[in-house]
């Protein structure tokens, strides 16, 4: 079981790492799809609640600002 925190944490490195490659924004989506997506997935599975709908929003901003190049 990851904690909040510690996805989030890890979802940031991963967008660190990625972020000064140059790509297409199509494959900005790519590498979302293949790195970050499987570890939101695997989470959902494990507890979902209307407790952390702040904490998926906070995802969905982190990974529209790593698409959009911000």
């Amino acid at each position: 079981y990851v904690e909040n925190k510690t996805l989030m944490e890890a979802i940031k490195e991963d967008i660190y790492k990625w972020r000064n490659k140059l790509c297409l924004w199509i494959g900005r989506l790519n590498i979302i799809k293949k790195s970050i997506l499987p570890k939101l997935y695997h989470q959902c599975t494990l507890d979902l609640n209307s407790n952390r709908i702040f904490f998926f929003l906070d995802i969905k901003k982190t990974i529209l600002k790593f698409i959009c190049k911000e």
